[in-house]
C-alpha cells in the first residue's frame, strides 16, 4: 500500500480491517511447515546439525533460535497449540514427536496461526525521496 497523503490508511490499519496476515505471519508459518518437512524427512543429520550449539555453554545456532522463537510465538497466538502441547521452551522433544507422529494435525494447527501485526509496524525508517517501502536500513 503506497500512502499518498497523511490521511490514507496505514498498512496495519488495512490488514486489521481486512484481517489479512502480515508478512511476518506468512514467513513464520512457512518456517513451521519447513520444520515439519525436516522432522519427517530422512535427512536426520541435517536436523541434528541445525539443532547443535556453537560449543559448550554457548547459544544455539541461528536456525535453532529462530525456530524456537517461532514455536513460542505460535504457541502464544494459536489456542490450538496450547490445547495439545506444553510450552515449547522446555519440551522441544514433545513438539518434534508431535510433528513427526501427527503431520495432518500439525498442518491444521499451523494454518490456525494468524496475526496482522508486523515488526515493521513498530519500527519506522525515514525514507527520502518518493514514497517507497524501505526494505532495510543500516545504522
Amino acid at each position: 500500500l503506497l500512502r499518498q497523503d497523511a490521511s490514507a490508511l496505514s498498512d496495519l490499519e488495512v490488514r486489521r480491517r481486512g484481517n489479512y496476515p502480515s508478512v511476518d505471519c506468512i514467513v513464520l508459518k512457512g518456517r513451521l511447515c519447513y520444520l515439519a518437512r525436516l522432522v519427517n524427512s530422512s535427512c536426520k543429520p541435517l536436523l541434528a546439525l541445525l539443532s547443535t550449539r556453537d560449543g559448550e555453554n554457548l547459544p544455539r545456532l541461528p536456525w535453532s533460535r529462530q525456530i524456537r522463537g517461532d514455536l513460542e510465538q505460535a504457541y502464544n497466538i494459536a489456542p490450538a497449540f496450547r490445547k495439545m502441547l506444553p510450552h515449547p521452551g522446555d519440551h522441544a522433544k514433545v513438539w518434534m514427536d508431535f510433528i513427526s507422529n501427527n503431520p495432518n494435525d500439525w498442518c491444521e494447527v499451523v494454518r490456525s496461526v494468524r496475526f496482522v501485526e508486523s515488526v515493521h509496524d513498530r519500527e519506522t525508517v525515514p525514507v527520502e525521496g518518493p514514497s517507497i517501502a524501505a526494505a532495510f536500513a543500516c545504522t
